[in-house]
């Protein structure tokens, strides 16, 4: 496989997804200025990295900096939105994801791990992640990343978030404004950020290697450092494939898990994402892999993330 540069689209199979940019208020992403560009293709090629570092140069100028993960079925992204010259964001709309044409189902994922399938959602408050599938029966997942809580974090900065969801005549369009000031409340001067993934693959399409060594995942949230050090110490020193099983990918609010002194709700796909790159990067070194098994109402209701899992990485 060939991994290009992600320059704001994506091809799931033979089905192209954009993701707009950041806009904040007059101003977009496509008004920038680059400023610095870097890309890393991993020796192995099974990935590919990259940092962009751009400039809005009108109102007080913005800056925007982005780092990304790309691997097989995987796109894992970062962005920072700041103001300068002692400015302030107080409109933020954040990569409106669109697929033309190609769309049969989607759906919401909620806090309790149920995707509730539908034409037309919206709300204040982010959801979990989108699901969609596709005409040629790939599925592909939207997802907030492991720093939920800064996704649904305006309200305690004094401003609002939306977000809206529609399928029509089988095109998707998914929008996100991130924070809006109200009229005469005082906007924050900080930075922001937020991170998001996408998965994508064929469910059904995978069987476990017989010789895989099984690891209960059980009640393991990879956001957890101790836990993702245990894990790493595991791919280590395996003799053989392994196969996680009992995988939740659900919300923790453990404070431990995200370097705070206060519950956070988070989820810990992201990390799960990593690691998943990296123990099958490590593994093949040997002439292994790592697969991974979502237990069974999370596959039901995460289809695109079920079949990326279990198909590891090639």
């Amino acid at each position: 496989m060939t991994l290009q540069a992600f320059d704001g689209t994506l091809y799931l199979g033979g089905t192209e997804l954009t993701l707009g940019g950041v806009r904040l208020g007059m101003f977009d992403e496509s008004t920038s200025l680059i400023g610095k560009e870097r890309f890393h293709e991993s020796m192995d090629g099974m990935s590919i990295s990259g940092k962009t570092e751009k400039t809005i140069p009108f109102g007080c100028e913005y800056a925007i900096v982005r780092n990304y993960e790309r691997a097989e079925g995987i796109l894992r992204a970062s962005v920072d939105v700041r103001a300068l010259n002692g400015g302030a964001v107080t409109d933020c709309s954040l990569d409106p994801l669109s697929i033309p044409g190609k769309v049969v189902r989607a759906g919401i994922l909620g806090d309790d791990g149920r995707t509730e399938w539908t034409s037309d959602a919206s709300g204040e408050i982010m959801p979990r992640a989108v699901e969609i599938l596709l005409e040629d029966g790939t599925a592909a997942e939207w997802m907030c990343g492991d720093d939920l809580w800064r996704h649904r974090g305006a309200a305690e900065c004094g401003g609002t978030s939306c977000w809206k969801m529609k399928l029509e005549n089988g095109s998707l369009s998914f929008d996100r404004t991130m924070i809006r000031y109200p009229e005469g409340v005082e906007p924050s001067p900080r930075s922001w950020r937020w991170e998001y993934a996408l998965v994508w693959g064929f469910p059904g399409t995978a069987a476990v290697e017989k010789a895989a060594e099984k690891v209960d995942c059980t009640g393991i949230c990879f956001a957890s450092p101790a836990q993702r050090r245990r894990f790493r110490d595991l791919v280590r020193q395996a003799k053989s494939s392994l196969h996680l099983v009992n995988v939740e990918a659900g919300l923790c609010k453990e404070a431990s898990h995200t370097g705070r002194n206060r519950e956070l709700v988070h989820q810990d796909t992201g990390e799960l994402l990593s690691l998943f790159i990296w123990a099958n990067r490590t593994l093949r070194a040997a002439g292994l892999g790592l697969t991974a098994e979502l237990t069974a109402e999370t596959a039901e209701n995460r289809p695109a993330l079920a079949a990326l899992l279990s198909g590891g990485l090639k």
